[in-house]
């Protein structure tokens, strides 16, 4: 098995490591922070909370495409990065399932017309969002060790 620090010598493969968690923090940015404001900004209420799910089911994809084409002997290394990324997926569907629980729990029991429904869906997002930031800090951690050829 490679050493965990072997990779440190190898500037490509370190950038390649660098790339599933650089991906995912993108992902991040685009599809969580700014696109889901921009869409409840110009209109699209609440169906454009739907473009994190879908940018993240696309790269979801990509990820186990990408995990699923390694050899199992070479670039172990590599894989595993892109294996950690893949994992990092769970958190933000755990997320978006509390987040679906909860607005479903509101539209429920309050009135859609209301401020309290307004206010509540906006207390329901907080579980995605802080998973959001999780994810974000263990993917910037991430590509520091990635850099670095480390595990």
């Amino acid at each position: 098995m490679q050493s965990q620090n072997e990779h440190q010598d190898n500037p490509t493969v370190c950038r390649e490591g660098k790339r599933p968690h650089e991906l995912f923090v993108l992902n991040l940015i685009f599809s969580h922070l700014l696109a889901v404001p921009a869409g409840l900004s110009f209109g699209f209420g609440y169906w454009g909370m739907l473009v994190p799910v879908i940018s993240s089911s696309l790269l979801l994809l990509y990820y186990r495409n990408k995990v699923m084409a390694f050899d199992q002997d070479s670039m172990q290394w590599l894989q595993s990065h892109w294996t950690q990324g893949l994992k990092r997926f769970r958190w933000l569907y755990i997320g978006y399932a509390v987040v679906a629980l909860l607005i479903g729990l509101v539209r429920l029991f309050v009135e859609p017309d209301s401020i309290a429904f307004v206010a509540l869906t906006r207390v329901a997002v907080m579980p995605a969002i802080l998973l959001v930031l999780a994810t974000f800090v263990m993917s910037t951690a991430a590509i520091g060790r990635a850099g670095n050829g480390e595990l």
